[in-house]
């Protein structure tokens, strides 16, 4: 008679502590059983561990199973939850799953920083190294300004920092401390739950205001108004 097949679950990480979360899912019996690893992170080092910052889980029985890992599962894009994966993956080279949201997370923290697109048609005195701004913060830097020479749109091309994700329905404005201040992109997150890959386009931009132009027309109301 033959053995029923069992689910099996084996703690590698996080369980009676917190952090390097690594939880090993069995199904089936003995060296045929598959397996679906959940999570792969890291811990950090506390008072009893001077000088370490990171600690990663012992994945030896993981590697002796290499042959029947059907994946990795990741719940969430914390470091205590995925912060290991890149650690870990090239010795296993298995699929890994998780969400839209903590796959930009993910290869924006691979990358260090990563590059957007915005056009405009006026964009002032703006200057190649530049701020990027959210909320006055600085996150990026102006890396390049070129003309479409099809449509002569000025094409921005700036970098944002890893740790910042942008919804695909962002804003992009150019603005300045004062009106005669330096100018500036500010860029303004969106709500959808799609973020921005590295090198895509932020869509939605508003110009630089022509301080020149708009003084301008105000004189010439002002004097149309003495006039009359």
């Amino acid at each position: 008679m033959s053995r029923p097949d069992e689910l099996v679950f084996v703690p590698l990480g996080g369980v009676g502590e917190i952090g390097m979360n690594l939880a090993l899912y069995g199904y089936g019996q003995g060296k045929t059983r598959q397996w679906l690893a959940v999570d792969m992170g890291v811990a950090f080092g506390k008072d009893d561990l001077p000088g370490v910052d990171a600690v990663l889980p012992d994945i030896g029985f993981l590697l002796s199973q290499k042959k029947n890992l059907a994946g990795i599962a990741i719940t969430h894009a914390h470091e205590d939850h995925f912060g290991a994966l890149f650690n870990f993956w090239p010795e296993l080279k298995v699929p890994v799953f998780m969400t839209p949201f903590a796959a930009g997370l993910l290869a924006a923290k691979q990358a260090g920083e990563y590059e957007l697109v915005a056009r405009f048609t006026e964009v002032g005195a703006l200057v190649e190294g530049d701020p990027v701004r959210i909320s006055g913060i600085r996150v990026g830097t102006l890396v390049k300004k070129e003309i479409d020479p099809v449509t002569f749109d000025v094409v921005l091309v700036f970098t944002v920092a890893d740790n910042i994700l942008l919804p695909v329905d962002s804003k992009a404005h150019i603005t300045g401390e004062s009106l005669a201040g330096g100018k500036y992109v500010k860029l303004v997150p969106g709500a959808s739950e799609t973020m921005l890959a590295a090198k895509e386009e932020i869509k939605d931009t508003k110009d630089a205001i022509n301080v020149e132009a708009l003084v301008g027309e105000l004189i010439s109301l002002a004097v149309g108004s003495d006039d009359e």
